[in-house]
């Protein structure tokens, strides 16, 4: 991986930035603002979730676009203009006074961060790296625990000492001052042309690739459009598992100020608990790359909703806040193999040709149940259930996604 990384640094330098950059739409950092603006406007739980889910809805319903303009648009200038969008949400949300433009800010940064740039960073990897895309996809991902391990402590003592407001103020600046002007120069003209000179030649346009480091041959199906997915009972099979670590982590992060409450855990000790999320994240994700390129994304994805099942467990019984740290580390791991894992899952099943395009459907899919999981989340809440009930139909849930994992890809032998 370190020989990748000296011979294409700006490449996956870029992946690593923009997946960092997600952060500000990404729920883990934006249920940080969510307390404040509660008591701000006088939401309820389910209200402020309402708004925040309305917002995601939308946003995946715009995804699908911005995936068949990755296929046709230059890299830089599709980059620099979700950027700007994200900025411009987080400063919406900043002079925010009411919940119309709470609700345009959620859209913009749940659709450009969690959505666009998360995009953005795994399909640029998986299609420009071919036979070792699982070792360019651990190191751009690296970029979501570098975001987790630095956002929630810095923002959140942002907000204690000068208000939420001012928070998104921040964030606004950080991604036109920094974000923006270090895209612009990872993704020069020349630069950009000499990177995809280089790929297409060596690994986008062969239906049949050998890994010389193996010696498998791995078939990759350039021809399949979206269409031609929807008639495929393994994409519908999949969804399950696939949707369940982002969704459930979405609602849990939404409402940990709620959970941390029900625990008798501080808030502040909690947050300092990402570190946890984000180390395990990273190491996973740098790990399981060169994993990838020897046994497929198709072999290990079985295994990846393993450590969130367990770190809920853990949350549920744990009373000491050690375990907020266990809780934490597992869902953590279970992030970093979904992100990695799936970054390549598509790419082996489907090819390269059309992944625009297909990332565009997932993420419309994937942005879809994040809206949908705070609500009903929310709505429990409101409605006094215990929430270890809710945690424990989520580990139900898990089980029900491996089941489903192993059925698609352990039915013969791997890899298919």
């Amino acid at each position: 991986m370190l020989k990748l990384l000296r011979k294409y640094p700006h490449l996956l330098l870029f992946g690593l930035l923009t997946a960092a950059f997600s952060g500000p739409g990404q729920t883990f950092l934006v249920s940080l603002f969510i307390g404040p603006m509660r008591e701000t406007f006088g939401y309820s739980q389910s209200g402020i979730a309402s708004i925040y889910s309305v917002a995601t809805l939308v946003s995946a319903g715009i995804l699908p676009f911005h995936g068949r303009l990755l296929d046709r648009v230059r890299l830089v200038w599709f980059t620099l203009a979700a950027g700007f969008l994200l900025a411009t949400g987080c400063f919406l949300l900043s002079w925010s006074q009411g919940f119309i433009m709470i609700f345009f800010g959620f859209l913009l940064v749940r659709n450009l961060g969690q959505g666009t740039l998360t995009m953005i960073s795994s399909t640029t990897m998986a299609r420009s790296f071919g036979s070792v895309r699982g070792k360019a996809l651990g190191i751009a991902n690296m970029g979501y625990p570098l975001s987790e391990a630095v956002f929630p402590i810095l923002i959140s003592s942002w907000i204690l000492n000068y208000g939420w407001r001012s928070g998104w103020i921040f964030l606004t600046m950080l991604i036109l001052l920094f974000f923006l002007p270090v895209v612009a120069f990872l993704l020069r003209k020349d630069r950009e042309k000499k990177v995809y000179r280089i790929f297409s030649r060596k690994s986008g346009i062969d239906t049949v690739r050998k890994n010389n480091a193996y010696g498998k041959v791995v078939t990759d199906n350039f021809d399949w459009r979206v269409r031609d997915i929807l008639r495929d009972w393994r994409y519908y099979t999949l969804q399950i598992p696939i949707l369940i670590t982002p969704a459930f982590l979405t609602a849990l992060f939404f409402h940990q100020t709620s959970l941390v409450t029900w625990k008798g855990w501080s808030i502040q000790t909690v947050s300092a608990a990402f570190i946890a999320f984000a180390v395990s994240r990273g190491v996973i994700s740098f790990m399981i790359g060169p994993l990838i390129d020897r046994f497929t994304a198709r072999a290990l994805f079985p295994f990846v909703l393993i450590p969130l099942g367990l770190g809920i467990l853990c949350f549920m019984k744990g009373n000491d806040i050690f375990w907020a740290f266990v809780y934490l580390g597992g869902a953590g791991l279970s992030m970093g193999l979904n992100m990695t894992i799936i970054g390549a899952l598509w790419a082996e099943l489907y090819g390269v040709k059309y992944l625009g395009s297909i990332k565009g459907l997932q993420s419309a899919i994937v942005v879809f149940s994040t809206a949908v999981t705070p609500l009903l989340f929310g709505i429990l809440l409101d409605k006094n259930v215990n929430p270890q009930v809710i945690l424990w139909g989520m580990i139900l849930i898990i089980l029900l996604g491996t089941g489903l994992s192993v059925l698609v890809f352990y039915k013969k032998t791997v890899p298919s």
